[in-house]
């Protein structure tokens, strides 16, 4: 019988993944759940547990460092991250933090159930398997990533504003300044990260946990 811990901030993703789960192991586990980073941590402070399902971004937690700190906890743990972010930006990072597998939640049911039998009774080769392939397929790269804390005040404030969903000339009329120093902050900022467009820098603060609002996870 296997101790399985299900990590999502959303009830509903808790409850699917519970259903997949029994059906994928035949009913042989029991189940535990946690809504944030913190509940995780503490469970696995309180008991030991065969494999971890977790969301990727947790409500009080920063992209992959759940991985880091649940594996500080306990070693052995075999962690799936399931989350909504491309498996060609996330899939290797995650992998190289020492999780077995990463699986985009828009993938199958089939595929998702597999990945747990897999998971929990082939570790080893899966592990090898998916580490491979995904360091092979991924388009971020670890040296590639760019901290948010190489911009200025002013062009951190122009991220922000971008991740809200404004316009340049939104932007302007918040921050009280011209379009055309609106635009020229934008490009400071992107060359700064390293990035060409609002999408790839949505998905780099996503991986780093920044909040619109301005946090950082911790």
């Amino acid at each position: 019988m296997l101790d399985i811990l299900i990590a999502d901030d959303h009830s509903a993703v808790r409850h699917g993944l519970a259903l997949l789960t029994q059906a994928a192991l035949d009913g042989s586990c029991t189940l535990d759940f946690a809504q944030t980073g913190k509940e995780v941590l503490e469970r696995l402070q309180q008991k030991k547990y065969a494999m971890l399902l977790s969301d990727l971004m947790m409500p009080d937690q920063k992209g992959i460092s759940l991985i880091a700190e649940a594996l500080d906890i306990q070693p052995q743990l075999r962690i799936v991250i399931i989350s909504a972010g491309p498996e060609q930006d996330f899939a290797a990072q995650c992998l190289n933090s020492g999780a077995y597998a990463y699986v985009n939640k828009g993938a199958s049911d089939l595929v998702l159930s597999k990945t747990i039998r897999s998971v929990a009774y082939e570790s080893d080769h899966y592990h090898a398997h998916t580490r491979k392939a995904a360091t092979q397929g991924s388009a971020v790269k670890e040296k590639e990533l760019k901290s948010f804390s190489l911009l200025s005040q002013r062009e951190h404030e122009i991220v922000l504003l971008l991740l809200q969903g404004q316009g340049i000339m939104e932007i302007a009329k918040a921050l009280s300044i011209s379009p055309s120093a609106a635009s020229t902050l934008k490009g400071r900022a992107f060359a700064k990260l390293n990035v060409q467009s609002v999408v790839e820098l949505n998905r780099l603060a996503y991986y780093q946990g920044l909040h619109p609002g301005g946090a950082i996870r911790p």
